[in-house]
C-alpha cells in the first residue's frame, strides 16, 4: 500500500512535456517532478482550456453579438434591394470596365542587371519605416522615414557632446544649491525599496529588479539605476509608509515623500536633455506621485513627458537586430521592453481614467512583450507585518502584466471610438462595437490561467496585483456598457425596465465592491495603488444610480455596495489625496441624484416622460421639505437634515428600532427610505487637523442604541453632512460622517453586522454563501440562500 501523502494528486492541467509524452504530471511549478527528474524544460500552456465549458457571461455576450449582426444583415438586405431597384432604371455607360492606365502601374524596375550598388537610393528613399541611430548624447534615438535621418547608417556625431553623467552631476549640484538635496539613511532606503518591490512594481512592472539592484549596489550610477530614478521610487513608495522620517512635516501625513519628489523633479529637469530608460521610468513614477497629491494636471504632463521620451528612445520598436549586431545586450533589450509596456499600460490607464486621448497606438509598436523570466515570475510574494498570515504565493508579475496590456489594447480601441468627440455613432453602430468588444473581453477573461483567477472563497488571499487586475477588467466593462444604458422613463413603484447594459454595469460595480472588501480584509486599502481611486469612483457612480432604483432589492444592494466604496475611498485618502476629489464628487452627485429622486413620484415630466433635473432640484425646497443646507458648518447642516427626517427610521442591524428620543418629527412626510437622524453623530471639531484619523473604538452592531442609521439614513448623510458650496480643500481633516462610519464598520470580520441565517447551519460554506448574499445581494451560483436548504 502506498502512503496517502506520497500518492500523486490529479491535476487539472499537465505541462506540455508530459502532455506530449502522455505521462502523468504532478502539476508542480516552476518544474514538475517528471521534468525535474529528466532535466528537460517544463512549460505549462497559457491558452484557453478547451475542455472547460464556456461561462454563462461568455454565452450571453456571444448572443448579444449575434443579435447585432442579425439586425445588420436585415438592414443591409433592405439597402441592397433598394439599390437594385434603382439600378434597373439606369443605362450602362462606357461598356465593360477597361484596364487601369499604364501610368498608374508601379513601374519600379527589379532588374538584377541594374548597376550594382551596396545601397540603392531609390529603395531607401521609398522606405516607410525609420531606424534607430546614435544621437548627439551617445544614446539610441529613433528617427522616422519622414525625418530623412533614417538614411544615415552610422552615428551623426563622432563623440557625444555631453554625457548623461554630466547632466546628472549638474542636477545634483542644482538641488544642493537650492537646499533640496536629501540625505537618506541606508536603513530608510532599504525600507522604501522593499515597499516598492512589494506593493508597486508587481502592479506596474516597470523596473527589472535584478538589473536595478546590481547598479544600486555599485553606487547607484549605471544604465539601470540613476539618482533621478532612485528618488522617484522613494517619492512614490513613501506613500505606502507610516514612518515619520519620510514626512516633510512630522504632524502632516499628507507631506509624506515631498522632499524626495522635489529633488527628483529637479534632477529630471536636467536629465530630460539626454534621456535614458531610467529617465522614462522616473517620469512615469513621478506622474503617479503627483496624482497622489491631487495634482492631476502635473501628473498628466509628466506621463506625456514619459511617453514622448520613450518614443524618442525607440522603446516601442523591436531591437532584435541591434542585439544581433552586438550594439546592445540582451539585458538592455529586456529592460527596454519592460519600460515600454509599463509606459503603454500607464498611458492607457490615464486616458481611460481621465477620458482624454492617449499618445500610444498599437500600430506604432513592434516591441515584444517582456519575457517570462523564472526569477521574476516565480518570486515569492510575502505580505508585510503579518507573521501569522504568510501567503508565499508566486507573484506571476510578468503574466499579469501581459494580460493587463492585452486587455487594455483590446478595450481601449473600442472605448476611444465610442467616446471620441469627433465620432457621431448611431446606436446600432455603437451596439456593434460594444458587442464585439464584450465578446473579446469574455474570451480573454475565460483564457486566464488559474494562477491569475481569484480564489473561489473570499477568505483565501491572492496577491494584491491580481485583485487590481480584476478591478481593471470590471471597471472597463462599466465604461464599455455605460454609454448604452437606456434613459429611464417614469417607473412604477417597485418595477424597473430590463436593460442588459445596465445589468452589466451593476454586476461589474458589485464585483469591484466585493474585491475592495476582500482586499481590505487581507491587506488594508491603505496599501493599494493610486489607480484604485478612480476605479472605486467609477463603481460608486453606478451604485449611486442603483440607490435611486424603484426596486427595493436593487436599491438596498446598491446602498450596501456604495458604503463599501465610500469607506474604501476614505481609507485610501491618507496615501492618495486624489481620493478626496472622488469623495467630494460622490457627495455632489448624491445631492443631485438621490434627493430629487425622493420626490420624483409627485414631479411632472415633459411630454416624453423625462424629468428636468434643474427643476427637480428645486422641488424639495418648494415643497416644504426644508431649507437649502447652509455653509455654517456641520451643526447647521445636521439641523437642516434633522428637520427633513421622518419618525419611522429603523436600524438595519439586527432589526433594532431607533430610540424614541432620536426620532424627529418632520413638518412634511418624506419617502420612507430617505430618513436620517444625526443628533449623535460627532461634529467637525471632534477630529484633529491635518488629515490624521482620530482614535475611534469599534461600535457594537448589536447595541440597540447604535445611532439608528440604516443604509438609507447613511446615504442621506452622504449628501448633507458636509457643506457643498465651499471650495475643495485636499488638506482638510477627516470628514466626520466618514470617520463615524469607519468607527462602526469593522473590516476585521467580513460578516460583522450581517444577521445569521434564520435556519440552523451545519456547513460553514453555506453560512459564508448566505452572508455574501446578504452583503452583495446575490450569490455566485444564483441560488436562493434565504430559504432553508433542508
Amino acid at each position: 500500500m502506498t502512503d496517502k501523502s506520497n500518492s500523486r494528486k490529479r491535476v487539472s492541467l499537465a505541462c506540455e512535456q508530459c502532455r506530449a509524452k502522455r505521462t502523468r504530471c504532478d502539476g508542480r511549478q516552476p518544474k514538475c517532478g517528471s521534468c525535474l527528474q529528466k532535466k528537460c524544460p517544463c512549460q505549462y500552456p497559457q491558452g484557453e482550456n478547451k475542455r472547460k465549458p464556456p461561462s454563462k457571461r461568455y454565452v450571453e455576450s456571444l448572443q448579444a453579438h449575434i443579435a447585432v449582426l442579425e439586425r445588420q444583415l436585415v438592414e443591409l438586405g433592405e439597402k441592397v434591394s433598394r439599390l437594385e431597384a434603382g439600378q434597373q432604371n439606369v443605362s450602362s455607360v462606357g461598356g465593360e470596365h477597361s484596364s487601369p492606365p499604364s501610368d498608374l502601374v508601379d513601374t519600379k524596375s527589379s532588374n538584377p542587371s541594374s548597376p550594382a550598388s551596396l545601397r540603392d537610393p531609390i529603395e531607401e528613399l521609398t522606405q516607410r519605416t525609420g531606424r534607430l541611430n546614435i544621437g548627439e548624447d551617445g544614446q539610441l534615438r529613433y528617427f522616422g522615414a519622414q525625418s530623412n535621418y533614417h538614411l544615415l547608417h552610422g552615428p551623426i556625431y563622432n563623440e557625444a557632446t555631453r554625457s548623461i553623467q554630466e547632466f546628472q552631476e549638474i542636477g545634483l549640484a542644482t538641488a544642493g544649491l537650492l537646499g533640496k538635496a536629501v540625505d537618506v539613511p541606508q536603513e530608510l532606503q532599504d525600507h522604501l525599496l522593499e515597499l516598492y518591490w512589494r506593493w508597486q512594481n508587481p502592479w506596474l512592472y516597470m523596473i527589472h529588479k535584478e538589473s536595478f539592484m546590481s547598479d544600486y549596489r555599485n553606487g547607484g550610477r549605471g544604465k539601470f539605476c540613476s539618482p533621478v530614478l532612485l528618488f522617484a521610487i522613494f517619492a512614490l513608495s513613501s506613500r505606502y509608509s507610516d514612518r515619520v522620517e519620510v514626512r516633510s512635516d512630522p504632524e502632516d501625513p499628507h507631506s509624506t515623500g515631498n522632499r524626495f519628489a522635489e529633488q527628483a523633479k529637479i534632477l529630471l529637469q536636467h536629465e530630460c536633455e539626454a534621456p535614458t530608460t531610467t529617465t522614462v521610468q522616473a517620469a512615469s513614477l513621478l506622474s503617479l506621485r503627483w496624482m497622489s497629491e491631487n495634482k492631476e494636471s502635473l501628473g498628466w504632463l509628466y506621463m506625456g513627458m514619459a511617453t514622448r521620451m520613450a518614443y524618442n528612445l525607440g522603446l516601442n520598436l523591436d531591437c532584435a537586430a541591434w542585439v544581433a549586431s552586438r550594439m546592445i545586450t540582451e539585458q538592455d533589450a529586456e529592460v527596454r521592453r519592460i519600460t515600454w509596456w509599463a509606459c503603454y499600460k500607464l498611458d492607457k490607464l490615464y486616458c481611460l481614467g481621465l477620458g482624454r486621448p492617449g499618445t500610444t497606438r498599437l500600430s506604432d509598436i513592434t516591441c515584444q512583450k517582456p519575457k517570462l523570466e523564472a526569477e521574476v515570475e516565480f518570486e515569492a510574494w510575502l505580505p508585510q507585518g503579518k507573521q501569522d498570515h504568510i501567503l508565499g504565493a508566486h507573484t506571476r508579475t510578468i503574466t499579469a502584466m501581459r494580460y493587463s496590456c492585452d486587455h487594455l489594447s483590446m478595450i481601449s480601441e473600442a472605448l476611444e471610438t465610442i467616446y471620441a468627440p469627433g465620432h457621431r455613432l448611431s446606436e446600432p453602430e455603437a451596439e456593434k462595437i460594444v458587442a464585439r468588444a464584450d465578446v473579446a473581453f469574455n474570451t480573454l477573461y475565460n483564457s486566464l490561467p488559474s494562477h491569475l483567477r481569484l480564489p473561489s472563497s473570499p477568505r483565501t488571499p491572492s496577491c494584491p496585483h491580481i485583485y487590481q487586475l480584476h478591478i481593471q477588467f470590471h471597471v472597463h466593462q462599466i465604461q464599455l456598457h455605460r454609454p448604452l444604458i437606456r434613459h429611464r422613463q417614469m417607473p412604477s413603484q417597485g418595477v424597473e425596465e430590463a436593460d442588459t447594459h445596465l445589468e452589466a454595469c451593476r454586476k461589474s460595480a458589485t464585483i469591484i465592491s466585493r474585491i475592495l472588501k476582500t482586499y481590505q480584509d487581507h491587506y488594508t486599502l491603505r496599501l493599494t495603488p493610486v489607480v484604485t481611486v478612480v476605479n472605486t469612483f467609477s463603481a460608486a457612480v453606478i451604485h449611486l444610480m442603483g440607490a435611486a432604483s424603484p426596486v427595493e432589492d436593487i436599491r438596498r444592494s446598491a446602498q450596501r455596495s456604495l458604503r463599501v466604496c465610500v469607506l474604501a475611498l476614505e481609507q485610501m485618502a491618507l496615501a492618495w489625496m486624489w481620493s478626496r476629489r472622488a469623495l467630494r464628487a460622490v457627495r455632489l452627485l448624491a445631492k443631485e441624484w438621490l434627493i430629487p429622486d425622493a420626490v420624483l413620484i409627485s414631479s411632472q415630466g415633459d411630454e416624453d416622460g423625462n424629468i428636468n433635473i434643474n427643476t427637480s432640484l428645486q422641488a424639495p425646497m418648494d415643497s416644504g421639505l426644508g431649507p437649502e443646507p447652509t455653509e455654517g458648518g456641520c451643526e447647521g447642516i445636521a439641523q437642516d437634515i434633522k428637520d427633513t427626517s421622518t419618525s419611522t427610521s429603523t436600524s438595519a442591524y439586527n432589526g433594532a428600532p431607533v430610540p424614541p428620543s432620536l426620532q424627529p418629527s418632520p413638518p412634511v412626510p418624506a419617502p420612507e427610505y430617505w430618513t436620517l437622524d444625526v443628533s449623535d453623530m460627532p461634529l467637525e471639531g471632534d477630529h484633529p487637523v491635518h488629515g490624521q484619523p482620530p482614535d475611534l473604538t469599534i461600535c457594537d452592531f448589536s447595541d440597540p442604541t447604535y445611532l439608528g442609521l440604516d443604509d438609507a439614513d447613511w446615504l442621506s448623510s452622504l449628501n448633507a453632512v458636509e457643506g457643498i458650496g465651499g471650495s475643495f480643500d485636499s488638506t482638510a481633516q477627516t470628514d466626520p460622517w466618514v470617520a463615524s462610519a469607519l468607527s462602526q464598520y469593522s473590516f476585521q470580520d467580513p460578516w460583522v453586522g450581517i444577521p445569521e441565517p434564520p435556519w440552523p447551519v451545519q456547513d460553514e460554506i453555506m453560512r459564508i454563501r448566505y452572508h455574501e448574499h446578504q452583503l452583495f445581494g446575490f450569490a455566485q451560483d444564483n441560488e436562493d440562500l434565504n430559504e432553508d436548504p433542508g
